[in-house]
């Protein structure tokens, strides 16, 4: 498609796919933020109205493109809809991964309903790559006319994992929520090695272990799973790891 764009399109300052590419990466999070991409500086929206009449040519509509079409539909259909106007109660959530425009969206089409329960949270974002905003759950939160409920009983660490985990919290918030164990138990175990040599052959010794210690009939869930910071420390560990153990990336 970019290809076929380019053709049409083709002026000092987007002469390749790549420059085209990142132009319409302006277009795409200008709709996952709910701003016209019309309103961008030139040639963005020349561009713009070149493409979309070559997406009409296919009948295509760029996916990030769907949710300003339908809040635009939404807003000029009067009267709405009967199968939303009986909609009463709306439950989203993971509300932090949607992007603004999806959030614009759910505020529209909750207009009329008599209640709207939202769970998130702002701490995370795994969707950040394609708009995910924390920020549209912290603005309900500062909203008075919202109640808020904090749930900070953990069910995912046990006790004595929480309190390291609440320190660590500590470190990157002003005024974290600190978490409450739902249940006792749970360890933190913290080594130190003479070398990367000794630290893979304790990581094998150690996860040859954890792994004899799975049932024989056991589920897609059960087993060891090793958390790194980055990929290049993921896979320099799986290369390590991978020709002595059982595991997958």
């Amino acid at each position: 498609f970019l290809n076929d764009v380019l053709r049409i399109v083709r002026r000092p300052g987007c002469r390749t796919v790549p420059q085209l590419r990142q132009l319409f990466g302006a277009i795409k999070k200008a709709w996952r933020d709910a701003l016209d991409p019309a309103t961008l500086p030139d040639p963005t929206p020349a561009i713009l109205a070149d493409a979309l009449a070559l997406l009409r040519s296919f009948r295509l509509i760029d996916w990030d493109q769907t949710i300003p079409l339908a809040h635009s539909l939404l807003q000029t259909l009067n009267p709405r809809p009967e199968w939303i106007r009986k909609i009463k109660h709306y439950f989203v959530d993971e509300y932090q991964d949607f992007n603004r425009a999806e959030q614009r969206l759910i505020g529209l089409l909750t207009t009329d309903a008599e209640s709207l329960v939202v769970v998130g949270d702002d701490d995370q974002s795994l969707y950040g790559g394609r708009g995910g905003s924390p920020q549209g759950i912290l603005d309900l939160q500062a909203d008075q006319r919202h109640d808020h409920v904090s749930l900070v009983k953990c069910y995912r660490c046990k006790g004595n994992v929480l309190p390291p985990a609440n320190a660590f919290l500590a470190t990157m918030k002003p005024n974290p929520r600190l978490l409450i164990p739902a249940r006792p138990g749970g360890q933190v175990l913290c080594f130190r090695f003479k070398s990367s040599k000794a630290e893979v052959e304790f990581l094998v010794n150690w996860l040859t272990a954890r792994i004899a210690e799975i049932p024989k009939e056991s589920k897609p869930t059960d087993g060891a799973v090793c958390l790194f910071p980055t990929n290049r420390v993921l896979n320099s560990y799986f290369d390590f790891l991978s020709h002595r153990l059982p595991c997958v990336k």
